[in-house]
């Protein structure tokens, strides 16, 4: 399938090794100049990765109808009496399901306001709940015109999925690969940007070494 060939084009060095380890959605691939440089120890750390991975997906997909649901539940807000009750009930169960999850959850607003981030979103970044009521999300990110570039692909398209640097509060960089959501109202109105994020540091580094 040529993929050496494109492996290396993408990469722009020689390609020895390359490594695929799959999971539920997709596949894990990296590659070295060294020869067999992957050790059985590799291989463990990666599977166990990709085992989490998987587990993350199969949450987020619950997450999703999760959403959709809560979407439902604010149009019967205007319709019947009682449906501020269940909406409570199902952000308390939204709220449940996000707090133990494995990737990044945040909510933000288009002029930057931090409204949710779960623990996994907060151990990226290092900030606690009480220091984001002062930021903006464009002080998490490294170029803060990454947090331009992404309104503007979501004002186009209504969901991103890319990768960029935040910057921790120890004052390290960090990579995230991250999906993006315009969640709206019933009007179409922007209520907030939704955002899976996932930590993606150390296989840069695996990838590069």
């Amino acid at each position: 399938y040529q993929e050496r060939t494109r492996i290396e084009e993408q990469f722009g060095r020689v390609v020895r090794a390359v490594i695929d380890v799959p999971f539920s959605h997709g596949t894990l691939a990296l590659n070295s100049a060294q020869t067999d440089p992957f050790s059985p120890w590799h291989i463990e750390v990666l599977e166990d990765f990709t085992q989490a991975l998987s587990d993350g997906f199969r949450r987020l997909e619950d997450l999703m109808q999760l959403e959709e649901r809560n979407r439902e539940l604010l149009d019967q807000v205007h319709q019947r009496r009682g449906a501020e009750t269940a909406l409570r009930d199902s952000e308390r169960r939204y709220r449940g399901l996000v707090e133990n999850l494995p990737v990044g959850v945040s909510h933000t607003l288009p002029d930057g306001g931090l409204v949710y981030q779960n623990p996994a979103a907060l151990a990226i970044h290092g900030h606690s709940l009480t220091e984001l009521q002062s930021m903006s999300a464009r002080d998490l990110y490294v170029d803060p015109s990454d947090r331009d570039d992404l309104i503007g692909n979501l004002d186009r398209k209504g969901s991103h999925t890319y990768e960029v640097q935040l910057r921790h509060r120890d004052g390290h960089a960090v990579w995230t690969r991250n999906t993006s959501t315009v969640v709206r109202d019933q009007e179409g109105e922007v209520l907030y940007f939704l955002a899976i994020s996932e930590d993606v540091t150390e296989q840069r580094r695996l990838q590069l070494h």
